[in-house]
């Protein structure tokens, strides 16, 4: 086992290079390795805690995230079981049509791997702009523009950069489609769901179990950093998404188990119709349609 000496030298090699330190002034550190193409190095994403907050007993916490260094296709997702080919196909077409789809799961389900394989389904002329809080995926397109989140430097008068400051942004690059790599905020929700009523196609992924889970918590960060009303924040998602694809585990690997198409917001709640299933061997066809 490392002493608390050496894991310190593994943070200060890992954030030096990048400005950064983990300090008891600053306890929560979250960085980014940079891409080396002549290395073949995709980069990752790197979070440390100090002992002060973490509790480690002089070691500090230290979670690496690896990205993947080439845009992963269809073919890779099915090769891995998370998928039929034939929903795999169904999905390729939703997007394809310009259908905004939502993905979500818990931690480590694979919703940005699946996002990244879903953008397969643009059209290679297709203009895009995708916002990601570090930037994780590499798309197979020749126009696209990524803005990446980035927090205040500590010290610094230079204020961050969030996801629904780059969302806003985008809307002023003509995109044809908008990805935003994750929502977890309140305003970049909205920022988004705005985007998305504005006639651009767009995808993303959300933390949550399922589709109505998705809706409950949408509408609580909502209301809490936007000051969204609850029935308001239900419309918001009626609008702006089409599908919801729903990630998990069974038996032990990563699954897609449902497909859900958003209906409605009446009555006060979001209806949606499963289009399929674990187990089902076809998919019912979409009855949403972009032009």
């Amino acid at each position: 086992q490392p002493t608390p000496q050496e894991c310190w030298q593994a943070v200060e090699a890992l954030l030096a290079p990048l400005g950064r330190a983990c300090t008891e002034a600053t306890p929560s550190v979250d960085a980014k390795i940079p891409r080396d193409k002549a290395h073949n190095f995709a980069g990752a994403r790197v979070k440390v805690i100090h002992p002060n907050i973490g509790a480690g007993d002089g070691y500090p916490t230290i979670a690496l995230r690896f990205y993947e260094n080439q845009p992963v296709p269809p073919a890779q997702i099915v090769e891995w079981g998370m998928m039929p080919a034939f929903l795999m196909d169904h999905l390729l077409e939703a997007v394809g049509s310009r259908l905004r789809l939502m993905v979500v799961g818990g931690t480590g389900t694979g919703k940005t791997t699946l996002l990244s394989a879903l953008c397969h389904g643009i059209e290679e002329e297709a203009r895009i702009v995708k916002i990601e809080d570090p930037e994780e995926m590499w798309l197979p397109h020749p126009n696209v523009t990524t803005l990446e989140a980035r927090p205040a430097p500590p010290g610094s008068n230079v204020p961050s950069y969030t996801v629904s400051d780059g969302v806003d942004d985008a809307m002023r690059l003509a995109p044809s489609h908008v990805i935003v790599g994750e929502v977890r905020t309140g305003n970049a929700a909205l920022s988004l769901f705005r985007a998305l009523m504005s006639d651009h196609a767009g995808l993303t992924t959300f933390h949550a179990e399922g589709a109505e889970e998705a809706v409950f918590r949408l509408g609580v960060i909502l209301f809490a950093d936007a000051g969204v009303r609850f029935e308001a924040a239900k419309g918001l998602f009626a609008q702006a998404i089409d599908l919801v694809v729903q990630l998990g585990f069974r038996e032990g690997r990563r699954q897609t188990l449902a497909v859900h198409e958003v209906q409605d917001a009446a009555g006060g709640n979001v209806r949606f119709q499963t289009l399929w299933q674990l187990g089902d061997e076809e998919m019912h066809p979409v009855t949403r349609k972009r032009s």
